[in-house]
């Protein structure tokens, strides 16, 4: 039997764990890459009435483009406030009515205010979205969109979606940026197969031409949801196995968690005080009915028509006195074990017990890998830990009831209270720098569409980015 994080079996479970843990079972592995960026479902976009809306400003002007089903105004409402009292019709650029092309609209505003937020809405779509023009500090959005030719591929953009641009050309996902807005990390597939992390520089016009290149390039190891250090030298990113550090400069990696757990989603406190991830340890765990449990006496096999064994490594003894034994690197959930053991002068020969699903839990630890602790509740999946700008609070996404919401909690574990609800899926929350805003990926437009969110401090949740194709993964920086 294989061991659990070494070897091709263990690489192609941990990569559908990637996907099962953060819960991408509808829209494929995003976590670890796919073709795939929208996890709501499918959604007939020739059936869309609107769609594709793209702003490009400047200081005094915004163009602004978007796509009809059909013949209609290329009209624009918009204003500094949500009256949007203001109106100007522009131009139809292309396209023809009821074919998969569509419309094509263009409106130009002029002698807007510089470093101004306006409010607007294109004809025939009720949402509300908005724009910043040029002119003052602005924050630096990262996202993984395919709405140039199908593929997933990592973009950049300003905080409200404006001036798109394109990172990548072969597929590109899990982007992250540095503290200081200079450094951009994504996942991208390895020739021959598997998984490495690139990085980029990035200036105050975006990607520093050239500056693209290979970071990890490992033939029998695959990584995934690279973070930044805080000092923005190094990426930590997530491996069969755990957690390493790799710093930018060709140094050697350094382990910062070693388990036969799957863990992801790694993101470090700004202060570099602690890191967050997501772990399947102590998720899901059996009793043995008689008690305690003579050491060494455990042995388990599957419950099938072979009844395979379960190798000594695949599963790991919690408490003898209490018979816990925790079965989340097994790879057996919902199946049924039989669990052979002694307790006294007794031996119990194949206790049938039912497994449970992995699920996977916050955990935080230092920065040495001391203090771990889980921060969550296995009773229900969780994804994508993210700090506060502080660092006094941690963003979740917590699954149940066939929904997945944001969630907060102290940096402790404690006081977890909803930041969303409804039936939607929302993932992947992430923190501006100065706390002002948590954006996600999110079904809740109305037509399902799978697209980047904002939610402020203390107000409504509003879309940033609303595109067909699903738009997914955002990471947010200062611009340098």
């Amino acid at each position: 039997m294989t061991k659990y994080g070494t070897g091709p079996g263990a690489r192609l479970a941990w990569r559908v764990w990637c996907g099962l843990a953060l819960g991408v079972v509808a829209w494929g592995l995003a976590g670890c890459g796919s073709g795939d960026t929208g996890f709501g479902g499918s959604v007939d976009v020739d059936r869309l009435g609107v769609r594709d809306i793209a702003v490009d400003v400047t200081d005094t002007t915004a163009t602004i483009t978007w796509t009809t089903r059909r013949a209609r105004a290329s009209t624009v409402t918009y204003s500094t406030s949500n009256a949007l009292d203001l109106s100007k019709t522009g131009k139809v650029t292309g396209g023809k009515p009821d074919t998969p092309s569509g419309v094509q609209h263009e409106v130009q505003l002029t002698g807007l205010k510089a470093d101004t937020r306006y409010f607007f809405r294109v004809d025939g779509r009720k949402t509300t979205m908005r724009f910043k023009t040029m002119g003052g500090k602005r924050l630096r959005l990262a996202f993984v969109s395919s709405r140039e030719d199908g593929r997933r591929e990592v973009y950049l953009a300003y905080e409200n979606g404006e001036n798109v641009t394109r990172v990548t050309k072969t597929g590109g996902w899990s982007p992250a940026l540095s503290n200081d807005g200079t450094r951009l990390a994504w996942v991208t597939w390895r020739a021959g197969g598997g998984t490495d992390v690139w990085t980029a520089q990035l200036d105050a016009n975006g990607l520093v031409a050239g500056s693209e290149k290979a970071l990890t390039d490992s033939a029998g190891r695959d990584e995934a949801s690279p973070t930044f250090t805080t000092d923005g030298s190094a990426v930590t990113c997530a491996v069969q196995g755990g957690l390493v550090t790799v710093p930018l400069d060709g140094s050697a990696e350094v382990p910062l968690l070693t388990t036969r757990y799957a863990v992801n989603d790694p993101s470090w406190r700004r202060d570099g005080g602690s890191i967050t991830f997501t772990s399947t340890q102590r998720s899901s765990v059996i009793q043995l009915s008689k008690r305690p449990v003579v050491d060494g006496s455990i042995s388990i096999k599957v419950d099938d028509d072979l009844d395979t064994p379960l190798a000594a490594e695949r599963w790991e003894v919690v408490d003898l006195n209490s018979g816990v034994i925790d079965m989340s690197a097994a790879g057996v959930g919902q199946k049924r074990v039989l669990v052979t053991y002694q307790s006294g002068t007794e031996t119990i020969e194949n206790e049938r017990i039912a497994v449970p699903t992995p699920q996977a839990c916050v955990h935080v630890m230092a920065p040495d890998g001391s203090g771990l602790r889980r921060l969550t509740s296995w009773e229900n999946a969780t994804s994508g830990p993210a700090y506060s700008a502080d660092g006094g609070q941690i963003f979740f996404v917590r699954e149940g009831d066939g929904r997945s919401l944001l969630y907060q909690m102290s940096g402790d574990g404690s006081n977890v209270r909803g930041l969303t609800t409804g039936s939607f899926v929302d993932r992947d929350p992430v923190v501006a720098p100065d706390g002002s805003v948590v954006m996600f990926a999110s079904t809740r437009d109305a037509d399902g569409l799978v697209n980047i969110w904002g939610l402020p401090s203390g107000g409504e949740a509003y879309p940033v980015t609303l595109y067909s194709t699903g738009e997914s993964e955002p990471a947010l920086s200062v611009v340098p």
